[in-house]
């Protein structure tokens, strides 16, 4: 009878060996073991992305999520409505060599929390382009 040795730098209670009877039955798995084999991990995955879902739906929801203020921020492409009484203007002139710019920007009354900062973006006209003005010298 032959045996099969693993051994390594490991203490010398770790070390083991397999007789060689023992082998082939580990090589050719049963179908239920090979069922139970590949069930197992996808039960754990299934698990994990159950969590997952559950964890980011939620904070998703959340009226607070920073993400949600910024996805709003950049998607905001609409026309600006100029007859809004809450909206307020700013406006911006950038002078340079080449020329000079002026932007027009708009931001809805501070809600007074002093944690929050004003959502300004650029004023947009009936064809949702930026309303830029540019001079040139």
């Amino acid at each position: 009878m032959g045996r099969i040795g693993f051994s390594c730098l490991f203490p010398a209670s770790w070390h083991f060996s397999l007789p060689s009877q023992v082998l082939p039955r580990l090589l050719t798995p049963s179908l239920r073991q090979l069922l139970f084999i590949g069930l197992v991990p996808c039960l754990i995955g299934l698990l994990y992305l159950l969590l997952v879902a559950v964890k980011t739906r939620t904070s998703w929801i959340g009226e607070e999520n920073p993400f949600h203020r910024h996805l709003a921020r950049v998607t905001d492409l609409d026309a600006t409505d100029t007859s809004n009484p809450n909206l307020n203007y700013g406006l911006v002139v950038d002078c340079g060599s080449s020329g000079s710019r002026l932007f027009v920007y708009c931001w809805p009354r501070h809600n007074g929390n002093p944690r929050e900062l004003l959502d300004i973006r650029q004023m947009r006209d009936q064809h949702r382009k930026p309303v830029v003005m540019k001079i040139k010298p």
